[in-house]
C-alpha cells in the first residue's frame, strides 16, 4: 500500500469526523508530522501510525508500514511481555521489559507509555506496587500522550486502544484500593466513550466486552446487583457476538454472583456451571478456582437447597451487638457456667465480615471466653495472621474440603516448592500454620457415593503433609444427608455404608466419623469401638433432643434454634433471642420413648429415637430408614465383628490346648 494512499485515507477519515489535525495528533506527534503523512511526504513510525488510526476508530491491522530492525525487535518484545502478563510469568516479563526499554527511544511517548503500563500490570501480579502507586504510574503513562487527561472528563479526549486499556487499569486500581464508587464513575464514562467511538474495531480488539466486564464487577462490589447483572449479560453477549472469548467466563461469573444476591439462585447456579466448565475447557486455572470458591461460598447447605424463604445476607452491626450483649448478660449472671461462641453460615469468613470477626474476637478477649469457627476455608489465608495473634481466644477452626463441591475430592499437588495456586493445597498449608501455633483444627469431609473411595487418597495426602502427627489436628468424616427430604440427591449413602467403608482399613486415632447418630447408638450399646467421635448420648439422638445439652443457634432475625438444619426457618424457632427467654428455656429429652409409634419398634429403640426433625416431616419414612440402617449395620459390621471375635477366641483356646499337650 502506498503511503500517499494511507495519508489520503487518514485525511478523509479525519474530515468525516470533523476533527482538526491538532485534535487528532494531540500528544502523539506534531501537527506538521500529521500534515506530511496526509500529503504523502513523510511516514511516521509504526507506533505513531497505529495510534493515529486507533484514534480515528480504524483497525490498524489492515495497514502495513515498513519497519526497521529495531522496531521489529520491539514489536516482538511487546508480544512476549503481554504473554508474560497473561500467563503470570512476572520475572520473565520484567526481564523482557528491561530489553524493550533499552531499545525504546526516550522521546517515543508511545513506547514509554507501553513500558509504564506493562510495569504496572506485572507489578500488580507480584504485589510490588500498591493500588495507589499503580494509579500514579498509570496517570503518568496516559499523560505521555494525553497531557491534559482528567478522570472527571474522560469523554473530552480521543483515545487509542492502549490509552483505553490504561483507563481500564486505573479503574481496576481504584477498585483494588477499595474505592469502588470512584471506579464505577470511571467505567461509566469509559463505556459511553467506547460505545460512541469504537464500533468499527470491536471485532479486532475486544474493548467493549472488557469494559463491560470490569464495570459489572465494580457494580457488584458496590451492591448494585441488577445493574451489574445486566452489564455482565451484555458483556457475555458481546463476547459471543464478536468472538472475544477471553472475557466470557469472567462475565458469566460476575452475572452469577449478582444473580445470587438478587435471589435468583437457580439462574446463578446455571451461570456458575457454565463459567466453571468454560474455564476448564480453555485451561483458565485462576478463573476455575475463583468460580469454585464463589460457588461454594454462595451455595446454601444441602438441606437448604429448596427453601426460597431463607435470607442470604451479612449480619448487621445492630443484630450482632444485641446478640453479644445478651450473651454477656447471661455470662455475668451465670459465672460458673462455661459459655463458648461458635460461628457458621453460610460462610462466616467472608472478607466483608472482617469487622464482625474483629468484634467477636474482642468480645472473647474482654469476657475471657473462646470461639470456634466452621468455614469452607476459601478465605482462611486472609484471616490467618489475625487468628494467630488472637489464638488464645480460638477454641478451634473447622474447615471443610470437597464437600458437595463442583468437583468431588479434586486431587492436588503436594509439592510446596511449586508455584501452586490450588485452593485445597493453600488450605492445607494454612492448617499447618495454625497447628504450628497450637490452634486446634478439625478438618471435615462430607461423603457420598461419588467421593467415598477417595477417603484413602486423602488420608495418604494428610500423612504426607504430616498433619495426622499433630495432637491438635483431627479429620472428621461426615455424611451428605437430607434430613428434610427436600434435595432429592440420589447419591446419599446410609450411615452404616460409610462406617463399613471406614472400617475396611485401619485409621489413626485422630480420624473420626461424625453425624452417624444411629450407628453410634448401635455401636455404643453393643460395646463396639468404631472410630466414632460423638459425645456419649445413648439415650438421645443428638444435642437438639438432649435435656443436658444447651446448644443454640441464632439467625439474622434473632430467632433461636436447636438444630443446624432448621436455622433460618422461622417455623422451627424456639423463641426470640433475649436474656429472659434464654434463661427460662428448659430443654426436654426426646427419645424413642417419646413416640407412641415406637412401641412396636422392630429394632428395639437402637436408633435412640432417630432424627426428631425427620420424624416431624415424615415419621414413617424416617423409621423405614432407621430400620434399613440397622439391618445393614448388623450384616456388614456387627455379625462380621462377632465372627472375628469368635475365631479369635477359638484360636487362643487351641493355642492354649497345644501348649498344655
Amino acid at each position: 500500500m502506498k503511503n500517499v494512499f494511507l495519508g489520503e485515507y487518514v485525511k478523509q477519515r479525519r474530515l468525516d469526523l470533523g476533527l482538526t489535525q491538532e485534535q487528532l495528533c494531540y500528544g502523539i506527534c506534531e501537527p506538521m508530522t500529521l500534515s506530511r503523512l496526509e500529503n504523502g511526504k513523510q511516514t511516521p513510525s509504526r507506533n505513531r501510525i497505529n495510534a493515529l488510526l486507533q484514534r480515528l476508530g480504524l483497525p490498524d491491522d489492515r495497514y502495513f508500514a515498513l519497519l526497521s530492525k529495531n522496531e521489529l525487535e520491539m514489536e516482538a518484545l511487546q508480544k512476549e511481555i503481554v504473554a508474560c502478563n497473561v500467563t503470570e510469568k512476572v520475572p520473565e516479563g520484567f526481564e523482557k521489559l528491561a530489553q524493550f526499554e533499552k531499545l525504546a527511544d526516550p522521546d517515543d511517548q508511545i513506547a514509554q507509555q507501553f513500558a509504564l503500563r506493562s510495569r504496572v500490570l506485572l507489578g500488580r501480579l507480584d504485589g510490588r506496587y500498591t493500588p495507589l502507586e499503580q494509579i500514579d504510574l498509570l496517570m503518568q503513562a496516559i499523560q505521555l500522550t494525553v497531557p491534559r487527561f482528567d478522570l472527571e472528563s474522560i469523554e473530552s479526549f480521543l483515545y487509542t486502544r492502549d490509552e483505553i486499556t490504561i483507563i481500564n487499569q486505573i479503574g481496576l486500581a481504584y477498585s483494588d484500593a477499595g474505592q469502588n464508587k470512584k471506579a464505577a464513575e470511571i467505567y461509566y464514562q469509559l463505556l459511553k466513550y467506547v460505545r460512541k467511538h469504537f464500533k468499527e474495531t470491536i471485532t479486532s480488539i475486544g474493548v467493549l466486552p472488557l469494559v463491560l466486564y470490569n464495570y459489572a464487577r465494580v457494580l457488584d462490589l458496590c451492591g448494585r446487583y441488577e445493574e451489574g447483572a445486566a452489564l455482565a449479560k451484555e458483556g457475555r453477549e458481546a463476547c459471543i457476538q464478536y468472538g472475544h472469548y477471553q472475557v466470557l467466563p469472567r462475565c458469566l461469573e460476575i452475572e452469577a454472583e449478582c444473580r445470587h444476591f438478587m435471589g435468583d439462585d437457580e439462574i446463578s447456579k446455571e451461570l456458575y456451571y457454565q463459567s466453571y466448565y468454560l474455564c476448564k475447557v480453555i485451561g483458565y486455572q485462576i478463573g476455575l478456582e475463583v468460580v469454585k470458591k464463589e460457588a461454594n461460598m454462595h451455595c446454601t447447605y444441602c438441606y437448604q437447597q429448596n427453601d426460597k424463604t431463607l435470607e442470604k445476607k451479612l449480619i448487621s452491626d445492630e443484630t450482632l451487638d444485641k446478640i453479644l450483649s445478651i450473651i454477656a448478660q447471661y455470662m455475668e449472671a451465670n459465672p460458673n457456667k462455661t459459655v463458648r461462641l461458635g460461628l457458621f453460615g453460610g460462610e462466616p469468613l467472608l472478607i466483608e465480615n472482617e469487622k464482625v470477626i474483629d468484634k467477636i474476637l474482642q468480645f472473647c478477649k474482654e469476657h475471657k471466653t473462646t470461639v470456634h469457627i466452621t468455614t469452607n476455608g476459601s478465605f482462611l489465608s486472609y484471616y490467618l495472621k489475625k487468628f494467630i495473634i488472637n489464638r488464645r481466644f480460638i477454641s478451634g477452626i473447622y474447615p471443610t474440603i470437597d464437600s458437595m463441591a463442583l468437583n468431588y475430592m479434586t486431587r492436588y499437588d503436594l509439592d510446596p516448592s511449586r508455584n501452586n495456586t490450588n485452593e485445597t493445597f493453600k488450605l492445607l498449608c494454612c492448617i499447618k500454620t495454625l497447628l504450628h501455633y497450637g490452634i486446634h483444627v478439625d478438618l471435615g469431609t462430607n461423603i457420598d457415593r461419588h467421593n467415598h473411595k477417595e477417603i484413602w487418597n486423602t488420608l495418604d495426602d494428610l500423612k504426607k503433609l504430616q498433619l495426622l502427627q499433630d495432637k491438635n489436628f483431627a479429620w472428621t468424616i461426615g455424611r451428605v444427608d437430607d434430613r428434610l427430604y427436600e434435595t432429592n440427591f440420589p447419591d446419599i449413602m446410609m450411615e452404616s455404608e460409610i462406617l463399613a467403608e471406614l472400617q475396611s482399613k485401619p485409621l489413626p486415632d485422630n480420624v473420626h466419623a461424625a453425624f452417624l447418630k444411629t450407628c453410634y447408638n448401635f455401636a455404643d450399646k453393643m460395646g463396639l469401638k468404631l472410630n466414632l467421635r460423638e459425645h456419649k448420648q445413648t439415650h438421645s439422638y443428638c444435642w437438639s433432643t438432649s435435656s443436658s445439652s444447651n446448644v443454640f443457634y441464632v439467625d439474622m432475625n434473632l430467632k433461636t434454634y436447636r438444630c443446624t438444619c432448621t436455622v433460618g426457618r422461622s417455623r422451627y424457632s424456639l423463641f426470640d433471642f433475649s436474656y429472659e427467654n434464654l434463661t427460662n428455656y428448659r430443654p426436654v429429652a426426646v427419645t424413642c420413648n417419646s413416640y407412641a409409634e415406637c412401641k412396636d419398634c422392630k429394632i428395639g429403640g437402637f436408633c435412640g429415637g432417630g432424627c426428631q426433625l425427620s420424624h416431624q416431616i415424615d415419621f414413617k419414612k424416617c423409621c423405614t430408614y432407621e430400620e434399613e440402617v440397622f439391618s445393614h449395620f448388623m450384616k456388614t459390621l456387627f455379625i462380621p465383628y462377632i465372627k472375628s471375635k469368635y475365631n479369635e477366641v477359638n484360636q487362643n483356646e487351641r493355642k492354649a490346648e497345644n501348649r498344655c499337650t
